[in-house]
């Protein structure tokens, strides 16, 4: 099946009131203005709803970011619709920037900076937040993070993971793996030892 892909307004895909027109699009990659680029197997838009679905190994990309999942539904806020025609028709719903995207199905976020895996991923344009829910598992270097849900802060890249089990003892908690830098991560040789004593002041 040959793949789909779109910049920003998916001209052609879409009528002249495309759900994707002149719309705001989602901030994968902090403070960028670069377009997002999606590709999928197949894409399809329901106007009534404000929504377009992308289905089959679909990939949202924005500069060093990525949003991958089986399938990705990019709703956008609902306007007016437009006025009735002349023969009585209704009027066309009209649909303006983005409002949220849904991503379904071995979600991944990447940034340079981190891996982040679930089973669902909502992002909400109002406040640049991205909630992964269903296993989710963040690695940063080597260090890695578990639990069932995690909010991440586009803007800034922070983030916070929390689980339904609590309390000391309980299984499934929050948990982490942390490693210490590696001070010689540099690749430079070490120092080596010198058997020379320190040279006395004249």
């Amino acid at each position: 099946m040959k793949r789909v892909a779109a910049t920003l307004t998916l001209a052609g895909l879409l009528s002249a009131t495309s759900l994707l027109g002149e719309t705001a699009w989602a901030q994968l990659q902090p403070s960028s203005k670069s377009p997002v680029h999606v590709t999928g197997d197949e894409t399809e838009a329901a106007q009534s709803q404000c929504l377009n679905i992308w289905r089959g190994a679909v990939e949202a990309v924005q500069d060093q970011s990525r949003l991958r999942s089986a399938v990705l539904k990019v709703y956008f806020k609902k306007g007016p619709p437009t006025k009735p025609g002349p023969n009585g028709q209704p009027g066309q719903q009209q649909c303006g920037d983005l409002d949220r995207m849904e991503a379904d199905g071995d979600v991944y976020y990447v940034t340079p900076e981190r891996r982040v895996r679930g089973d669902h991923a909502v992002y909400t344009a109002d406040n640049d937040q991205i909630v992964m829910t269903g296993g989710v598992v963040a690695v940063q270097d080597q260090n890695v993070v578990k639990g069932d849900r995690m909010v991440i802060h586009v803007k800034d890249g922070s983030g916070t993971m929390d689980a339904a089990a609590k309390g000391r003892g309980k299984p499934n908690r929050v948990s982490g793996v942390f490693y210490p830098k590696d001070d010689n991560a540099s690749g430079k040789p070490a120092a080596k030892p010198t058997d020379k004593p320190a040279s006395k002041p004249q």
